[in-house]
């Protein structure tokens, strides 16, 4: 049985309570304010201000000042609609709500703006509004947020950056320049992770100032102004790079948008390309890429395997590899290069993916015989090519290898219709009936012939004690019978993906009223975003690197 919620804490009970005083006394504010201001609407205002003194007065004196920031963020998380919208009023609900937190708004202690999303958009202005007296903040992501629509976002955000010594995390999508970068450079000088990608406005002059940051280690510059002589100066010069993300744009017959990623390091497949391009001194080929075993921290690697395995042969090259990805693997040509490779480089991989290719059980055994560390496993769009015949065989060599029992996280991908997915539930059956120690399986079969007879098989092999997230979308033919083993095996359980299966919608309503009933820690979730939610908390920035 899943464990159960933990009992909150008084702590944790008096900031719920005050939050709700406070939302409460919005709502009241809402419907005396809004009817005053149809009769006088500068009585009204004043009234409003002296209300809002009194509950701030109030708050301050029951609460002490280490809590405020987390009933101001509980408040800026409140969405309510405005029940008196009939009524010719400026005073909504949300916005009261954001001004009395606002109030009480201690920014001297916030350490982490991430998630936007969660914020209603007026609380969103005001958490930009205060940046600038954010002195402690250590990860600042700007993605996902309206205030970027705002007339004067990039000198505010400026003024914002200069007085954050301690920022370590900083992301800016699409709208972020060379003076950004600059501010970065001269006033943040912890900073460790910059992600500006799809930002044309990031150009070669700010390589220079990237070089200041001498406590860098990953950069993503997809789609920027910069060119292959600003990577070129950026990899050669900067000690500390672990990561870096590069994307060129190459006339390949057509405007063709061609990927690589250092640091993710790509070496691409070039002779399709050579006959195409003029302008070939941008690619990164070969003989560029044995240059980079001078660069003892890239830890990340994409390689796209050809016919004649050369690609492969690069990932000696870089002694502190920890996660890969292989695209375009076929057994039929790439098994006896890979098997030398992992042989040679296995001790040290702890994620691996293989996306686009043909897996078989030897390749597999090989994972399992050479990656010792291995923890993610993960395979996008791949064929499984299953021999009954090789099945005893296989089994005894997984017996006596016991390095799949160390994965914790599962990924099998297939979005399209073809005769791959049986391959694929039976990869999924084989690998999961020895992975003891699972923590996170993400199945996407589509359509998936798993059903409730398979998963009892594997629970019967496997119980997945450590299972803590359970995400099979598009299946039509699991059942309750599963969700019920699943409680019965998985104590740990937490995450569960169930609204695509054979469950009538009065039953999983049953179901979820029971887990409130009896205090269960289970979160039902129907969409990829759950997925994402359970790793960022639980395994933050997982090291999965399969590219979308």
């Amino acid at each position: 049985m899943p464990r159960k919620y933990p009992v909150p804490t008084l702590e944790e009970q008096a900031l719920s309570n005050t939050t709700k005083l406070m939302v409460d006394s919005a709502k009241n504010m809402a419907k005396f304010i809004g009817i005053m201001d149809m009769v006088d609407p500068q009585l009204a205002n004043a009234k409003m201000i002296v209300m809002m003194q009194q509950i701030k007065e109030l708050v301050n004196s029951i609460v002490p000042p280490h809590l405020r920031l987390k009933i101001s963020l509980q408040c800026f998380m409140y969405h309510m609609c405005d029940e008196y919208r009939g009524i010719n009023c400026f005073y909504n609900y949300d916005l009261l709500i954001v001004k009395l937190a606002e109030a009480i708004f201690d920014t001297r202690n916030l350490k982490v703006i991430s998630s936007w999303h969660l914020y209603t958009i007026s609380a969103q202005y005001v958490l930009f509004k205060h940046l600038s007296c954010m002195y402690k903040l250590q990860v600042l992501d700007m993605s996902h947020t309206w205030v970027k629509d705002h007339p004067y976002f990039i000198e505010i955000l400026t003024k914002g950056l200069g007085n954050m010594p301690n920022l370590e995390e900083f992301t800016l999508e699409s709208n972020c320049t060379d003076n950004i970068i600059a501010t970065i450079a001269l006033s943040c000088k912890m900073i460790r992770n910059i992600n500006v990608k799809w930002s044309k406005g990031v150009t070669n002059a700010c390589i220079s100032d990237l070089l200041l940051c001498i406590d860098l280690k990953n950069i993503s510059l997809r789609k920027t102004g910069v060119n292959e002589f600003g990577y070129k100066k950026l990899l050669m010069k900067h000690s500390c790079l672990e990561s870096i993300n590069l994307v060129y744009l190459l006339a390949v017959g057509d405007e063709t948008d061609v990927s690589h990623n250092i640091g993710s390091v790509t070496e691409n497949n070039l002779d399709r390309y050579l006959g195409y391009t003029k302008d070939v001194s941008n690619i990164i080929n070969m003989k560029n890429l044995r240059e980079f075993k001078m660069r003892p921290n890239i830890f990340r690697l994409t390689i796209p395997c050809d016919d004649n395995s050369k690609a492969l042969r690069i990932l000696p090259l870089f002694p502190n590899v920890k996660d890969v990805q292989i695209n375009n693997y076929n057994f039929f040509n790439n098994y006896h290069t890979l098997h030398d490779v992992l042989k040679v480089k296995g001790s040290t991989i702890n994620s691996l993916v293989f996306a686009y290719g043909i897996i078989n059980l030897n390749s597999l055994i090989d994972i399992s015989l050479f990656c010792p560390n291995i923890e993610s496993l993960s395979f996008h769009d791949c064929e499984f090519v299953y021999n009954e015949a090789e099945y005893e065989e296989c089994f005894r060599k997984f017996k006596v290898t016991p390095s799949l029992q160390l994965v914790k996280r599962l990924k099998i991908i297939n979005e399209h219709d073809n005769e791959s997915t049986s391959s694929n539930d039976k990869l999924f059956k084989f690998l999961v009936s020895y992975c003891i120690n699972i923590q996170s399986i993400y199945l996407f079969i589509r359509p998936s012939n798993l059903d409730d007879k398979t998963m009892a098989d594997i629970l019967l092999l496997n119980p997945m004690k450590q299972l803590e997230a359970l995400m099979i979308m598009q299946n039509h033919y699991l059942s309750m019978s599963t969700v019920q083993l699943l409680m019965g095996h998985c104590d740990n359980l937490r995450y569960l993906s169930c609204s695509d299966w054979k469950i009538h919608p009065e039953q999983l309503n049953i179901f979820n009223a029971s887990l409130k009933i009896n205090n269960i820690d289970l979160r039902i979730c129907t969409t990829d975003e759950d997925y994402r939610h359970y790793l960022h908390n639980t395994i933050h920035k997982s090291k999965d690197l399969l590219y979308s």
